[in-house]
């Protein structure tokens, strides 16, 4: 039985990475987001997904926190805050 339907757009400038959290860590999937796109939906089935976690594209970069798409949770809108690394020149 299919439960829902994601939708994960951004109005950044830069490249983000979105991981989708899943039960069994085989079935985790982590996609690219365009700057200011929307990526293709997901249609998701409620006892396999955790939740998301979303980054800047790069390696160093932090993931935030786990986003909850399951339950009452799903039923709002996001705003979520990325945090990106500062880079100090050697002076």
């Amino acid at each position: 039985m299919i439960s829902g339907q994601v939708v994960i757009s951004s109005r950044l400038s830069q490249h983000l990475e979105v991981r989708l959290l899943a039960t069994q860590v085989t079935k985790e999937v982590t996609s690219v987001l365009q700057p200011c796109q929307t990526l293709p939906s997901w249609l998701i089935e409620h006892d396999e997904v955790r939740a998301i976690r979303v980054r800047l594209m790069g390696v160093k970069m932090p993931w935030s926190q786990e986003i909850g798409i399951t339950g009452e949770k799903a039923k709002e809108s996001r705003l979520i805050k990325v945090s990106s690394l500062s880079v100090r020149p050697d002076i």
